[in-house]
């Protein structure tokens, strides 16, 4: 039989999976001696050799794991999309340090496509937090998202970002 190797993905919700690649059954050659009785009925069997002609191939199976959801649980009948991130630090393209929308720029503040995303929603991003779409900016266009963030957060897994599950709260 082949093996099953789980992916954790943030892409799929908690207690989904999506198969990848589907598996493929390996091939064993395997070799006995067998002593019958004399009426026919099997007295002794012993394994004489094992061959693997062929190995199995592992299925592939991209596994949900949970988000950083609220305690009150997911936000349910919300349209939720699935938009390509980026970020930027606060002081980056703007002199005073204001969005376009003139809230201060910092760690929630996101920049979107006003077109995509009306400026002024609440939006709930998962693995970064709540957020206001306040902002915008000229490479920001359809399906694309920039979140603001500072020193004060730890954003390492930030950069790692680049498909996160954004839910419209308003």
């Amino acid at each position: 039989p082949y093996p099953t190797l789980r992916k954790p993905t943030s892409l799929l919700r908690s207690g989904t999976s999506r198969i990848l690649r589907g598996g493929v059954k390996g091939e064993k050659e395997v070799t006995y001696r067998i002593w019958l009785r004399p009426n026919g009925t099997e007295m002794k069997r012993t394994l004489l050799s094992e061959r693997i002609l062929k190995k199995p191939v592992p299925e592939v199976v991209q596994v949900g794991i949970a988000a950083r959801l609220a305690s009150r649980g997911y936000f349910s009948g919300r349209r939720v999309l699935i938009m390509n991130a980026t970020y930027y630090y606060p002081h980056e393209g703007s002199a005073t340090g204001r969005a376009s929308t003139g809230i201060k720029c910092g760690y929630g503040v996101v920049a979107v496509d006003p077109h995509y995303i009306p400026l002024g929603t609440r939006l709930y991003i998962e693995g970064y937090g709540y957020a206001i779409a306040a902002d915008i900016g000229s490479a920001i266009k359809g399906n694309r998202i920039d979140l603001c963030i500072d020193s004060l957060h730890n954003i390492a897994h930030i950069r790692d970002m680049h498909h996160v599950r954004v839910h419209i709260l308003n």
